[in-house]
């Protein structure tokens, strides 16, 4: 099974809130993400499946192999909404929403040449 966009937005998610929180239900994803608790159900049924996350009880948690990607898409997300919003001025609404959008369509290649130009250049 392939994960898609909305897989890699619901571990980033899980990953957000882990870090938040400490601890991620059900609720929380769909507060977060603004969908009904059903879709929420569906998403956790099929990473699951993936073996990206498991439950304990009412809590969602990330396998190794779904902490690293939502872990990458997370860093992704923030680097590149922090570069739309500071060095590009750009509001705090769309650069989270572009970057976003980025996050899952920007090849690893690219990502790591903006990510050590910034770097080089933000010392």
């Amino acid at each position: 099974m392939e994960l898609h966009k909305s897989g890699e937005d619901y571990l980033k998610i899980i990953y957000k809130l882990k870090v938040k929180k400490g601890n991620v239900r059900a609720v929380d994803i769909s507060l977060e993400l603004g969908v009904t608790k059903p879709s929420v159900s569906r998403a956790v049924k099929v990473l699951k499946q993936m073996k990206y996350i498991y439950t304990n009880n009412n809590d969602i948690l990330l396998t190794s192999s779904g902490e690293k990607i939502a872990k990458q898409i997370y860093e992704r997300y923030q680097l590149i909404s922090k570069v739309l919003e500071n060095d590009f001025k750009i509001s705090s609404e769309i650069s989270k929403h572009d970057a976003c959008l980025l996050e899952h369509d920007i090849s690893d290649e690219t990502y790591r040449k903006i990510r050590d130009h910034i770097l080089l250049f933000h010392r």
